[in-house]
């Protein structure tokens, strides 16, 4: 079931008004460009970081191996996430394409756009449709989450746990809902069987690449030890950049009941709201595909991220000028420990508001 919103005109004058400043500085037409230019600099900065280290193996091989760990997460933040938010390309197979970079990379593509694209974007920060602050029984980081013991330490140990995030991707969720015959997208069961075929097709190159061909030069310990610490800085570096746009202080929280039939807030507000940018370096702007601009991005999620910059003054000024909280960190160990304090507020045991003696009752 999707969430429904409260009415409000501000999201189409708000759409209106950046198409028509899309349209009229032709923004959209060298933003595509700027993405495919990238593109191919990050696929290839990944390949040869990969033969460096694999095939050719110098006696500065940590340093190959750090920049291909890079350079794969580049692969994600800027391929795979414009191209399964089709905003990648006009053309709807280059956009298919660049999300299969997710599935190259061990993730299964199709149920990532239904628990990110779908519930995740549709209701950020809305307690039971977001299922990104859902942590279970390991973490706490909505209000209205329950609370236990264990959680007083969650701003210490959740940063490990960050560290296994893409490992349990690759190898538990995906599994999981497969054997659990969860529906991917709501296909039909013949599209569904060809969607499960490539699923499987992603997993099997991505052992290839990631284990079975650096096995036959070199022991297979030192590559399971590699491929860990790998996709553990990785995880870390995903986990970060993911978490610090909503779990932080100054983001809203909503907690509603599934079958409420409309939210308390509009559509254009939660996505705000909910949503703090970053003020990043240029570079790491880029390395990051656009992820500090995560308000834009929640709103236009179809445009390509190197459109961003370019539209953030005018969507900042609208949401002010229409009392909407348009807020972002003033950098990126700001927003870490942003992120830090938020968890350690949500470890902390809820107070629970004092009831007052009435000697009548």
């Amino acid at each position: 079931m999707q969430p429904r919103f409260l009415k409000d005109p501000c999201a189409e004058q708000l759409r209106e008004l950046v198409a028509a400043e899309v349209a009229s500085r032709g923004l959209l037409d060298r933003a595509y460009l700027r993405l495919h230019v990238k593109a191919v600099v990050v696929v290839l900065w990944a390949l040869v970081s990969y033969w460096m280290l694999v095939i050719v193996t110098p006696p500065w091989w940590p340093v190959c191996f750090l920049s291909f760990v890079l350079a794969a997460l580049a692969v994600a933040l800027n391929l795979m996430h414009d191209g399964n938010h089709q905003a990648f390309s006009r053309n709807a197979r280059m956009n298919r394409l660049a999300g299969f970079t997710l599935d190259l990379l061990g993730v299964s593509s199709l149920f990532w756009v239904e628990d990110h694209n779908r519930k995740h974007h549709g209701a950020p920060n809305v307690d039971p449709f977001d299922g990104d602050i859902d942590y279970g029984f390991i973490a706490r980081v909505a209000p209205s989450k329950p609370w236990r013991p264990w959680y007083r330490f969650q701003h210490y140990y959740l940063w490990l746990l960050y560290a296994f995030l893409l490992e349990r991707w690759q190898f538990y969720l995906d599994l999981r809902k497969v054997l659990g015959h969860q529906s991917a997208n709501g296909s039909a069961p013949t599209r569904e069987r060809r969607q499960y075929c490539l699923l499987f097709v992603g997993k099997l190159v991505f052992l290839g690449w990631a284990l079975v061909l650096p096995a036959v030069f070199h022991p297979l310990w030192a590559v399971a030890i590699l491929y860990l610490v790998g996709a553990g800085v990785a995880g870390l570096i995903m986990g970060t950049v993911f978490q610090w746009a909503h779990c932080v202080e100054g983001a809203m929280f909503l907690s509603v009941q599934r079958t409420q039939e409309r939210l308390p807030e509009t559509w254009l507000r939660i996505q705000v709201e909910a949503t703090l940018n970053v003020r990043l370096p240029r570079w790491l702007s880029w390395y990051v595909g656009g992820l500090d601009h995560q308000i834009e991005h929640h709103l236009f999620s179809r445009y390509p991220h190197t459109i961003y910059p370019d539209l953030a003054g005018t969507i900042e000024e609208f949401c002010r000028a229409n009392r909407i909280n348009y807020t972002r960190h003033q950098g990126f160990w700001p927003a870490v420990r942003a992120h830090h304090r938020w968890l350690r507020q949500m470890g902390q045991r809820p107070v629970l508001p004092e009831v007052e003696y009435d000697p009548t009752f």
